[in-house]
């Protein structure tokens, strides 16, 4: 890992409390997507999921703004051209194999580490076969990239849920769990990353193994917020 200094770029507003963070990255900055930097600022630290695929320009991140915390409120005050130090990148929440079918499970900003993940592999390996199941409760974000993606690209599936019932979603109510034995069958050739809340990923992995008879070394886990973000 290496200490970096980079300026901000953009802040883009996604939901009432969710922000994509855009920093300048550096050339010298290598990383495999789905890991994750520590960002500093006033002398706190926290881990944030890189958001963006190597390929690109920008160091991205998606985060959640936390009233009270010790690292995001103070984030959400950065204006363009002010600097952050982070350091990185660690993790090894990444793709181990791309010749097998991929299904990533996301739980809200749960999110962040698969639109790197995803759009690397959809680039690097055109026969990929890649499924996204993305749950959120208040806000989906980037439903419109996720869409277009899947447009674009026949060998990625998407399918979205909401865990509750709102006026403007008309996609399935429900938890991701709840969606898996509809449109997974099993598949030795598989292979899972769940990323989100520890309840969802605890759920989910047994659903996996239980009903759907999956292995356990079929299935990968990064839980969101991260272990390390006890105060964001």
């Amino acid at each position: 890992s290496k200490k970096c200094e980079s300026p901000l770029m953009d802040a883009i507003n996604l939901s009432p409390t969710t922000k994509e963070f855009r920093f300048h990255c550096k050339e010298d900055f290598e990383f495999q997507p789905g890991q994750f930097v520590m960002l500093s600022i006033d002398g706190n630290s926290r881990a944030f999921s890189i958001a963006s695929a190597p390929h690109e320009k920008n160091l991205e991140f998606i985060i959640k703004r936390h009233e009270g915390g010790a690292v995001t409120p103070k984030l959400y005050e950065l204006k363009t051209g002010n600097s952050l130090e982070f350091l990185g990148p660690y993790g090894v929440f990444t793709v181990k194999d791309k010749s097998k079918d991929l299904v990533f499970l996301a739980g809200g900003t749960g999110i962040a580490p698969f639109r790197g993940m995803v759009r690397n592999t959809l680039r690097t390996n055109k026969n990929a076969r890649i499924t996204l199941i993305y749950g959120f409760s208040m806000n989906c974000i980037e439903e419109d990239e996720w869409a277009k993606l899947s447009k674009q690209y026949k060998n990625f599936k998407l399918h979205i849920c909401c865990s509750i019932k709102k006026k403007d979603w008309n996609g399935p109510v429900c938890n991701v769990n709840e969606i898996l034995d509809k449109i997974l069958v099993f598949s030795r050739d598989k292979r899972f990353y769940i990323c989100g809340p520890d309840i969802m990923i605890k759920v989910c992995k047994e659903d996996l193994m239980k009903k759907l008879k999956f292995k356990e070394s079929q299935i990968f886990t990064e839980p969101w917020p991260h272990p390390t973000n006890k105060n964001n």
